[in-house]
């Protein structure tokens, strides 16, 4: 199985691409290319499976991973933004929340 990087060099690479290494677009191009090949690798085996909704809700699945990455790290954003820290008694908040 590739990882996401590797499967982000496969389809382009971040210098093909004009991506920054560590910035956001960069990590965010590797998470979605990295769900989306478990996506159709999941979605495959589900049609070869015969499962009764043809895989559809496998590929679903995979692909609202990144979605619920991306909402992870807004919140984390947010709350950065309005002065929480990681630190003394507004931890176990953002513990909680990412």
């Amino acid at each position: 199985m590739l990882a996401p990087d590797d499967a982000a060099v496969m389809f382009g690479g971040r210098e093909g691409l004009g991506l920054r290494k560590g910035g956001l677009m960069s990590r965010y191009s590797s998470v979605w290319v990295g769900f989306f090949v478990s996506a159709i690798s999941n979605h495959t085996g589900a049609m070869v499976g015969c499962f009764e909704d043809g895989g559809y809700w496998q590929a679903v699945y995979f692909m609202m991973q990144p979605v619920g990455i991306m909402a992870e790290d807004f919140a984390v954003f947010l709350g950065k933004a309005a002065g929480i820290r990681e630190s003394g008694s507004s931890f176990l908040f953002s513990s909680f929340v990412g």
